[in-house]
């Protein structure tokens, strides 16, 4: 009797399956939590555990799996958020934000949100070290939402209830 070898890719997605399916209904129950609501929770889910299946073949530690899944998850919402505040502004004025940033920041947040490269692979673009490039990374990312935020509140661009 001749067994068929298993294919890599089957074997990915079984695993992932039998991994991902006992915490579904806490992701599911985490994304309404962050959203404030269950409109969009599904497609927040789903777009967590597209990025979990990325990266599952790298993932060491299946025990930690809910602690994994649940940053990935805030990811996704954190990611949204922030596509979704870039959307009250042109692109011109994205671009003169970013523009009036210093160099490194700029390449760093251009490279990470704009071409989707990994910490590690701009660390590598830039030559600089990883802890460097994720400080302007996070201090990049907040002076442009302060920058942007004034503008936004400066012409009227927010609801009254998201000023505070």
């Amino acid at each position: 009797m001749r067994v068929e070898p298993v294919s890599r890719p089957a074997a990915v997605e079984r695993d992932f399956e039998a991994f991902v399916l006992p915490h579904l209904g806490y992701l599911y129950g985490l994304a309404v939590r962050l959203l404030g609501q269950r409109e969009g929770a599904e497609d927040l889910v789903q777009d967590a555990l597209l990025r979990a299946f990325r990266g599952f073949p790298r993932l060491r530690h299946h025990e930690r799996g809910r602690l994994w899944l649940t940053r990935i998850t805030t990811r996704a919402y954190y990611d949204r958020l922030h596509l979704d505040f870039l959307d009250l502004f042109d692109s011109e004025k994205v671009i003169a934000v970013l523009a009036a940033l210093p160099p490194g920041y700029r390449t760093a947040l251009i490279l990470a949100y704009v071409y989707g490269f990994k910490a590690r692979e701009v660390a590598e673009s830039m030559r600089v070290p990883l802890g460097t490039v994720l400080s302007m990374l996070s201090r990049g990312r907040r002076r442009l939402e302060r920058e942007l935020w004034q503008f936004a509140t400066t012409n009227g661009l927010l609801h009254r209830e998201a000023r505070g």
